[in-house]
């Protein structure tokens, strides 16, 4: 449950289970994914069933998780081969819901090991050194949104929230290039190495807070293939905003909740 909601702070808008393989269901598998799809239901997202028939379980169990908002697909290219019934369940969509949370001290706290660990992560991949330029507390801004890629990771446990890194494509393409060897300009591929980057900083966090006896457990990394689909999560949200330059390269830190 708290790895669903978070993924749902992140900006995860699509969950699909596949249900090939499973027999039957029974009343606590119901109850769970009933507490799901009511999680999902504040974030205007959609819960998924692919593949799963109702030979061992009661089609009341089907009838209950339908009134809840889960639907059911025979086949998974039912759904992922409609791009024009991905965008109606939200696979594009990641406008929150939800009413916004502050940051907490115990957040606030920790801040340098997360500047720390993005830094690092960052310096590594592009061989490059980083300048802090700015610091402030509010809502999230993004001075020029050209030739800009984000990408987002949840954090939950002893503490829980959200990092945001806002990404020249310039910065994208080093990391990309320093994983897979060779320059490249498919934007699809620079979008999963930042992912894969992000998670690399995810773990750096994990790792540090553990040092100090706070557990914390990551989500999967959500990307952005620009900033005005990062501003539908983000916008609104209060947190700890920092300016970065590597190299001349302007790179944003935010951390929310």
């Amino acid at each position: 449950i708290a790895y669903h909601n978070n993924s749902l702070n992140v900006g995860f808008r699509l969950f699909i289970f596949d249900a090939y393989k499973v027999v039957s269901m029974n009343v606590h598998a119901l109850n769970f994914f009933s507490k799901l799809a009511s999680s999902a239901a504040e974030y205007n997202a959609t819960i998924c069933f692919v593949g799963m028939t109702f030979e061992k379980t009661p089609l009341s169990f089907k009838e209950t998780l339908e009134d809840s908002g889960i639907m059911f697909f025979e086949q998974m290219d039912d759904i992922l081969g409609d791009k024009e019934l991905l965008e109606e369940l939200g696979a594009s969509s990641a406008a929150a819901i939800k009413s916004k949370r502050m940051l907490n001290k115990e957040i606030v706290t920790e801040i340098p090991n997360f500047i720390d660990a993005t830094v690092a992560t960052i310096e590594m991949m592009t061989n490059s050194q980083a300048l802090k330029e700015a610091v402030k507390m509010d809502k999230i801004e993004i001075e020029n949104k050209e030739n800009k890629i984000a990408s987002s990771i949840g954090f939950y446990g002893d503490i829980d929230g959200m990092v945001i890194l806002v990404f020249p494509q310039g910065i994208a393409k080093k990391a990309c290039e320093l994983l897979i060897g060779e320059s490249t300009d498919d934007k699809e591929l620079i979008l999963d190495t930042l992912a894969e980057l992000v998670n690399i900083v995810g773990g750096k966090v994990k790792t540090l807070l553990s040092d100090e006896g706070i557990h914390v457990d990551i989500t999967l990394p959500r990307t952005y293939p620009n900033v005005d689909s990062l501003l539908e999560i983000a916008q609104d949200k209060k947190g700890v905003q920092v300016d970065l330059n590597f190299n001349n390269d302007n790179f944003l830190f935010f951390l929310t909740r």
